[in-house]
């Protein structure tokens, strides 16, 4: 039974043998696939403790000659950020022998390096003099994770078991909604809008994997067409869930691992509707 006005609800109320009970009536429903990728960075080091060093240097070498400054003697990883200042003519400092930046007369600069083994000088010309304060700001780390082959040889598979801690869909504005075609019925009419929503989930896959792969959280905004009249609202529920490593990209001290989440989640329309339940009088019957 349809209420024009509270009038009427109340003249059906005021009868003796009618109930009036609010319910969810369902005004839509769909279920829809979403493919979500992300690349998501996995330290490969724990830091166990930290120091800083100054080291004044003055020094004269000759060209394409290393003059080593620093040498980790620890069987620590260390990530170090490196600053020289206060020096003295063009210095190029040379990390593990392999990178090399060059400063001009008084200019300060920080690079952040992983994996650092040496620090030296490194000379362009001939009685070359050099002279300024090195500054190291070490992190002494060791390996969490020795075997990242145990990922790379996850490329491609579908992951099962993943835990799903936390999804939820909510619609971002109710004042976004775009308001497309109505579809008539026989009782009323049923507005048709395209929704923005926003989906949201936090997930956690096996241990085998990584002990120390982190959770894995995903957000993501899509447009659907729903019948949804003014004061409904959306209620979601995920069906499917596919989790799949793309690709492993390896640095010194993290991986990037690019993933793919497939979702399959069906979106309910609610809105709030009030029946009757109506009855005749009946006198009761005794047998004997």
């Amino acid at each position: 039974m349809v209420f024009k006005n509270n009038t009427d609800l109340e003249k059906i109320e005021a009868k003796e043998h009618c109930h009036v009970i609010n319910v969810d009536r369902v005004t839509d429903w769909i279920v829809k696939n979403s493919k979500i990728t992300i690349r998501k960075k996995i330290k490969t080091v724990q830091c166990v403790y930290s120091d800083v060093v100054c080291i004044p240097f003055k020094k004269k070498c000759n060209i394409n000659q290393h003059r080593n400054l620093w040498e980790n003697n620890t069987d620590y990883f260390i990530v170090a950020t490196v600053i020289v200042k206060n020096h003295f003519g063009n210095v190029t400092l040379s990390i593990n022998k392999d990178k090399n930046f060059t400063l001009s007369p008084n200019q300060c600069k920080a690079i952040t390096i992983c994996d650092i083994k040496t620090i030296s000088l490194f000379c362009k010309e001939n009685k070359q003099y050099c002279k300024g304060i090195l500054e190291l700001q070490l992190h002494y780390c060791k390996k969490t994770f020795q075997h990242p082959t145990q990922i790379k040889e996850l490329i491609g598979q579908t992951i099962t078991n993943i835990q799903m801690l936390q999804f939820d869909i909510k619609e971002v504005d109710n004042q976004c909604r775009k308001r497309i075609n109505h579809i008539c019925t026989s009782h009323n009419t049923l507005p048709i809008s395209q929704v923005i929503l926003s989906i949201f989930g936090l997930l956690q896959i096996p241990c085998y994997t990584h002990p120390f792969f982190p959770l894995i959280d995903f957000y993501k905004t899509e447009k659907v067409m729903l019948c949804i009249p003014k004061g409904a609202k959306i209620k979601s529920q995920l069906c499917d869930l596919d989790f799949l490593i793309l690709n492993v990209h390896k640095s010194a001290c993290h991986l990037d691992i690019d993933i793919l989440i497939d979702l399959t989640y069906k979106i309910c329309v609610l809105k709030k509707t009030k029946i009757v339940i109506e009855g005749n009088p009946c006198s009761s019957k005794t047998s004997y």
